[in-house]
């Protein structure tokens, strides 16, 4: 599998924290992967939904000033898409509230 950063859509920029409020939103119940590309290889976590249609939350797993880029694979194997795209990315910022 080929992650590619030129093919990714951006999200936003989101502080460092647990967890990350995407945008996107569910289209299934159960444990998804979060596949993410870090020092020179595909990586993974998994995190939990528990109902279809809210925003995804998911794990931060990303460097302080740095750009992720990922993908998320449904409990039913299937890669997730929002608007045709399936490749995200999203830069961190330091959080400057403490």
């Amino acid at each position: 599998m080929n992650i590619c950063l030129n093919d990714a859509r951006f999200i936003g920029c989101f502080p460092q924290c647990d967890k990350i409020e995407t945008g996107l939103l569910s289209q299934e119940i159960g444990t998804h992967t979060l596949q993410y590309y870090f020092l020179d290889g595909i990586q993974t976590d998994t995190f939990e939904v528990g109902t279809v249609g809210v925003q995804m939350l998911i794990p931060n797993i990303f460097n302080e000033f740095g750009v992720g880029v990922f993908r998320i694979i449904q409990p039913s194997g299937a890669l997730f898409t929002d608007a045709g795209d399936d490749t995200f990315k999203l830069r961190i910022t330091p959080n400057i509230n403490g």
